[in-house]
Parts: C-alpha cells; structure tokens; sequence
C-alpha cells in the first residue's frame, strides 16, 4: 500500500475490523497500546512492533509510560475506542502510525494473515493474551521496517538491560527474539469476552473442561469434542450446566480437537488442539494430564523410558541433586515427562521419609539449578502407603534449557546425555520455530 492508494482487500480487512469493534463495543472500555519504536540512521522514528488490543470494561485502565533509551522507546498507553479506529484508517489509508502524544510514523504495508481465519485461541503465547480473540496483522512494507540495534540499555532513570529484546520480553511479556515473525508489524487484537476454556484435563477415561463466562450464560455454551484413539475415533457434543463439564470417553484418546461454541450465535468462541503422548506432559497452558493411581502403577511397571525417571531421592547419594536436575533440563529440552521421586531403579517404592520437605528440596534444586527454570508441577502421591512425589517437566519453549555450572543436557531412551554440537543446533532451531 502507497499513501492514498489503498488495496480492495486492505479495505476490506479495514471495514472489517471497525465493524467488529462496533458490533463488541458493549464489551469495552478502551484499548491497550503497546509500542515498540526503534530510530532509523536519519533519526526518524519506525515502529519495530506494535499490539493494539481491546480492553473489557471490568479491567482497570494502564497507566502511561514510555521507556525511552534514545536508540528505543518502549511504550505502554490507553486509548479510546474511538482512537483505534481512527488509527487504523490512518495507517490504512495514509500510511502513517499515528500514537497519540507521542509520534508519528511513516508506516506504508499491507494486512497479512498469519492464523486460520484470523482468529487466536485463549492463553495464546505469542502475544501474550487471555482470551481469544481476532487478530489483524498489518505488515510494513521494506522502506518503513526498524532493526533494534545491538548493545546494553543503560540510561540514568530507566532499567538496565544487556540489550533490547530482553526489555521487550520484561516489559512488554512479548518474546520478539524468539517470534521474529511479528517483527515490523502492527497486531489489532479484538478479544471476543463471552466465554473462554481456562482448563481441560484429560484422563484415560474423561475429559473434564472449564471455562470462564464474562459475557455469556453457561448454559447458551455448547462444548463440540472430536477424539481420536488408538483405532477409530469419536466426535461428542456435550453442554455446560455450569463452569465445569465431564465427558466420558470410551478410551485413551491419542488426540483431541475441542472447540467451545455460542448456542445463540453459532460462533467459535474458543478452541484448544492437543495430541497426546501418556507420560509425556502437554506443552500447552492450561492443560494438564490427569494421572490416576493405577497410571502410576502401571508407569511404574513399564519402567524407565524417553519420558519416565525414577529417583529414590531428589539429592541423590551424594546430595547434590546433579543427577535430578540434568533429568529436568533434558525433559525440557526434548517433549517433556516425569520424575518419580521416592521409586529406585528396579520399580520398587520406597517413598520419601518427608514430603512436605522433599517437595521444597524439589522446588529449590529446579529454581536455582536450572537456566532458564522450565515449567512444572510438583503433586504428592500416594502408593502402597508410601509417599510419592510427582515431578511432572514440560517440554520447553525456550531451548537450549542449561545445568548451571554445567551446561545442557537431552533425553535419550532411559538416560540422560551432553548433547553433540549438531543436536545443539537443533534444540537452537526448534526454540526459534516454537
């Protein structure tokens, strides 16, 4: 898109868009502005990320602020309903971002589409959102792009930084180093508040999902599952008479599609997509795998595996917990799994003498041992009136995962190893690809 001359299809999207807010206007108070604006060699400003996102208007507003280190200002601000739109017809139409009080930018591109019908689930990483919402990318065109500069961020009143991606990601909770695709674009996020999937675990058996209402009454949400098995499949509608519904299942699903629809309106209101590997944890927030006893038993009779550990204490003989922690960082850095700790090597449950304690000697050994610390979850469990702790490791999005002192480690078969230079490479290229 040149100034004045707008495409039929960047109209299009721009009609869109304004209509949608209008249509959800009922919903909001305003809109978040988070900006990210680098200085080009003439001193102009250029954008290098912006996120626009629609407010609720149960939700306090942000205050102003602008970090601004002379090469790279990062901006937070409210706005008015009516500001995004006008915004939006300027940068559309005359190809200049314009962010009240603060710059104007020349900002020349077009709409890209980067989702399946423009359309992000709740908990998305990416961008850091809530709730699901439409998401409009517009991407500059090669003469209006920014490239943050190398280097510390130091100035006297501000926070330090070793450079600037490290203040986005504090700042604004986006990782633009890890997703260099939003890099150069100005994201307009219209989040759809009437209801949302806040968890979902799944059991050999059942299925169980929650969801949050805002704006919708439970009972006008329809909940659509399709479930694939080992063989055969099975496709099961299910209602919500409260925040919770249980489905039950006629076995162990291998993979999931769920989706949560408005009876009123037929329209997909939030979705998740899982596939399952049992022992292995899902990567995806908000959802957990529902381990019963008899899982455990038979995890633990199967034996040690690429995603099962056993661990008669977490410290280990010698008690400096080595053994635990390369465990944790290579289930990071591959697809994730669990630890047993009070279980030797030969399936036999001895259990830990106190698990209060050993769930904190856990808890330490992850936060002070592990670079970056991976998520996880620590249960206690009982079998045969012997305490268990369950240390569940999820597969990491921010590979290479590191032994302080020590350095990375990968899961292979039953063991744990200082992976070679290529495999290095590897982990570097899927953290990037997440």
């Amino acid at each position: 898109m040149r100034a004045g001359k707008v495409s039929e299809s960047d109209a299009k999207t721009l009609e869109e868009i304004c209509r949608l807010i209008d249509t959800r206007c009922r919903w909001f108070s305003g809109a978040v502005l988070q900006a990210v604006l680098v200085h080009k060699d003439h001193g102009e400003w250029a954008n290098f990320f912006t996120k626009v996102s629609m407010v609720h208007k149960g939700k306090q507003a942000v205050a102003k602020r602008c970090l601004d280190y002379g090469s790279l200002a990062i901006c937070e601000l409210p706005l008015q309903v009516e500001e995004v739109t006008s915004m939006l017809k300027n940068l559309v139409e005359q190809g200049r971002l314009i962010i009240p009080e603060l710059a104007e930018i020349t900002f020349e591109g077009t709409f890209v589409y980067l989702f399946e019908r423009n359309y992000l689930h709740s908990q998305h990483e990416q961008l850091a959102i809530e709730r699901p919402a439409n998401v409009f990318t517009f991407e500059a065109d090669q003469g209006s792009r920014g490239h943050v500069r190398g280097g510390t961020l130091v100035a006297k009143s501000l926070p330090l930084y070793p450079d600037a991606f490290s203040a986005i990601e504090n700042e604004l909770q986006v990782d633009l180093r890890r997703y260099d695709s939003w890099q150069n674009k100005a994201v307009f996020l219209v989040p759809n508040y009437m209801a949302r999937i806040s968890h979902v675990g799944i059991g050999k058996s059942h299925i169980s999902v929650r969801v949050e209402a805002l704006e919708a009454n439970f009972r006008n949400l329809i909940g659509k599952l399709y479930v694939e098995y080992p063989i055969r499949s099975q496709s099961i509608d299910f209602a919500f008479e409260g925040d919770v519904a249980e489905v039950f299942l006629r076995d162990k699903p291998s993979q999931i599609w769920l989706y949560l629809l408005d009876r009123v309106g037929a329209d997909v209101l939030d979705y998740r997509r899982v596939r399952l590997s049992w022992g292995t944890p899902p990567s995806q927030e908000g959802i957990t795998l529902n381990i019963t006893l008899d899982d455990l038993r038979e995890i633990i009779q199967q034996g040690e595996n690429e995603t099962v550990e056993f661990k008669l204490q977490a410290r280990g003989t010698d008690h400096s917990g080595d053994e635990f922690v390369e465990t944790v960082v290579a289930f990071a850095n591959g697809l994730g799994g669990i630890i047993l700790v009070g279980v030797d090597d030969d399936r036999n449950v001895a259990g830990v003498h106190n698990s209060s304690n050993a769930k904190k000697a856990i808890e330490g050994l992850i936060r002070h041992r592990c670079d970056p610390v991976p998520q996880y979850d620590i249960d206690i469990r009982k079998i045969d009136e012997k305490s268990v702790v369950l240390v569940t490791v999820f597969g990491g999005k921010h590979k290479p995962y590191l032994v302080r002192g020590k350095g990375p480690y990968i899961r292979v078969l039953s063991n744990d190893y200082t992976p070679l230079k290529y495999e290095l490479d590897e982990l570097m290229k899927e953290s990037k690809s997440a």
